[in-house]
């Protein structure tokens, strides 16, 4: 620690613990050990100190009415902020980043977040949190709502809870829909009427490097600040929708005809945020069969409703406008189990969205001969390149090494939670290992039975079986990681600077995946300290996959200094088409135009 009383000498300026003979051997060698000694409370204390070891000391002010300046010079200590201090309980303001965007003048896309066992006091504390990190007096383009299951099913959580002001409240007795009750009330409040809301419920959430899973993970609340771009809320419903939509009828439910793929200005893209519920996976691939044949050129990331626990429901929250709408207090229309919500959004922005499946692929690809229950169940395959066939699962599953002899059935079909299926997406590729593959997991396997799944495949497809575990997992995101630093450094040339990040993680990854938890969000951090960070854990997530097979596209190789050998790798090289998975993480990283010189 440091003495806090106005130092009138330079013996008056040293930390307690410096009291070694060595101080006072030389001018020069008590200067050097002094700012050793800063640095230390520097890095311990969480604040910054800005010495000049040319200046002389001078004289300190008195202390000032925010915190402490040390007397070295006109370099004073930063004032003891609420992140820096230790005894202050945790809050979604400590996970801001270190800059505070003021380098991004026109976009935002940040985060708030808050686990108060009250589902109103929860979201009014999110989204003031959030509030707080926008352009002063600015009004969102969009928000989007995470709320946790735990709030709206009682479950085995159902408790009576009384608060310090003395309300009573049953735990998990809230609805979903007095959640985007309590949120257009707080928006009325601040004047938003026209600010479009979307989201769903979810098994956890992130915030910066740090997440909430299960009972604890609480409500977040997303902002986008994007005065430059043309927004557009729109809701697909399924008894309306046909496979043979094209620009004019997406115009009709409100994507309107300028979000055209080609129109975009140069180093800008257009953007599809995708909300609905797992139980409508077919119906959600045929909207995006048809949103990447009208705007092939988009970048479509989103999620689908999540829960904490099994026997949780699930809904999506939709909510055009509050400028039409009577009575708030009955939301109920604003809640949904069908159907896809969307919000698309073109016009000063700039986006890199893509997905990491976190898999490496087994043994040989097959060809499916047999299906049962809609392609659920998988009953003959066949080696591709052989006659031989195979009833079930084939053989290699059993005679790879940690199988072989090791465990029994009954522990084999408990670790097929690491075990996935791949769909060929290049099923023409003579090289095996140039095949792409979409990854499901497998519910269950037998020796001398069939294989089922959680989404079916179609007779003739070419399938891969695959492993998931952390170690790949990890390095799947660094090379994604390093693939943005290159992006980011490109896009500075069109004077682009990330505005903001969201994570959708399926809930099978994780905790559940890594054995450990802030492994996706704490990376992310630790490489872009200055980007907020928001998401959640869903029951599936939405978005495309990184292309690495091409030479040009491969992941980039380090040389000894651990630098990139070959930059230029741009995210538009993607796989053709948007999937839904239930075993990837969806990642976008938003950018807004940079401050231009003499902008204020």
């Amino acid at each position: 620690g440091w003495s806090r009383a106005t130092a009138t000498s330079k013996s008056d300026v040293r930390p307690h613990f410096a009291m070694h003979p060595v101080l006072s051997s030389s001018r020069s060698t008590s200067l050097s050990c002094l700012f050793l000694a800063l640095s230390v409370v520097d890095r311990c204390l969480g604040f910054s100190i800005h010495v000049n070891p040319m200046q002389r000391y001078q004289r300190s002010s008195s202390c000032c009415s925010k915190g402490y300046s040390l007397p070295l010079g006109s370099h004073a200590r930063r004032p003891l902020s609420r992140r820096s201090c230790p005894l202050r309980m945790k809050t979604s303001a400590d996970t801001a980043p270190e800059e505070d965007l003021s380098t991004v003048t026109q976009a935002r896309l940040v985060s708030g977040w808050s686990n108060s066992e009250v589902l109103g006091d929860a979201i009014a504390a999110a989204l003031r949190d959030a509030s707080k990190q926008l352009p002063e007096d600015s009004v969102p383009s969009f928000c989007f709502l995470f709320v946790s299951s735990s709030y709206c099913n009682l479950g085995e959580a159902g408790g009576v809870l009384v608060t310090e002001d003395t309300r009573v409240f049953q735990q998990g007795s809230e609805k979903y829909s007095r959640a985007m009750s309590l949120i257009s009330r707080n928006f009325l409040q601040r004047g938003w009427k026209e600010v479009p809301i979307a989201g769903c419920s979810v098994g956890g959430s992130i915030l910066g490097d740090s997440e909430n899973v299960g009972k604890n993970s609480g409500v977040s609340v997303v902002l986008a600040s994007l005065p430059d771009s043309q927004v557009s809320p729109f809701f697909v419903k399924p008894e309306v929708f046909n496979d043979g939509w094209r620009q004019s009828d997406w115009e009709k439910i409100g994507v309107p005809s300028s979000f055209q793929p080609g129109q975009e200005a140069s180093g800008e893209d257009a953007v599809l945020f995708l909300f609905g519920h797992p139980e409508e996976s077919t119906f959600i691939r045929r909207v995006l069969d048809s949103l990447d044949f009208v705007f092939p050129s988009a970048r479509k990331v989103g999620a689908l409703a999540g829960r904490t626990v099994d026997t949780h429901e699930r809904e999506f929250f939709f909510l055009p406008s509050l400028k039409d709408m009577k009575d708030i207090a009955s939301m109920e229309q604003c809640c949904f189990s069908e159907g896809l919500a969307g919000i698309a959004f073109r016009g000063g922005i700039a986006a890199d969205a893509v997905v990491a499946q976190g898999s490496r692929p087994i043994g040989p690809n097959y060809e499916v001969l047999g299906t049962e229950m809609n392609g659920t169940i998988i009953t003959k395959l066949r080696e591709v390149g052989t006659t031989e066939e195979a009833e079930g699962a084939p053989m290699v599953l059993f005679e790879l090494a940690v199988f072989s002899g090791t465990i029994d059935q009954q522990s084999f079909v408990e670790s097929t939670r690491f075990l996935a299926l791949g769909t060929s997406l290049t099923p023409l590729e003579d090289e095996q290992d140039k095949h792409q593959y979409i990854v499901r997991p497998i519910l269950n396997v037998e020796k001398e039975g069939p294989v089922y799944l959680a989404d079916g495949v179609r007779v003739g497809q070419v399938v891969r079986f695959h492993i998931r575990d952390a170690a790949n997992a990890e390095q799947e995101l660094q090379q994604l990681r390093m693939r943005w630093k290159l992006e980011r450094n490109s896009r500075k040339v069109d004077k682009k600077l990330p505005a903001g990040a969201l994570l959708f993680a399926d809930q099978a990854r994780g905790p559940q995946l890594y054995g450990r938890g802030n492994v996706e969000n704490a990376g992310f951090i630790q490489d872009f300290p200055d980007v907020p960070l928001g998401g959640g854990y869903f029951d599936g997530v939405i978005g495309q996959l990184p292309n690495f097979q091409d030479k040009n596209k491969a992941p980039l190789l380090l040389d000894a200094e651990k630098k990139p050998q070959s930059t230029g790798v741009l995210f538009d090289q993607l796989e053709q088409g948007t999937y839904v998975h239930t075993m990837g993480s969806a990642f976008l990283l938003l950018y807004g135009q940079g401050k231009t010189e003499g902008a204020e």
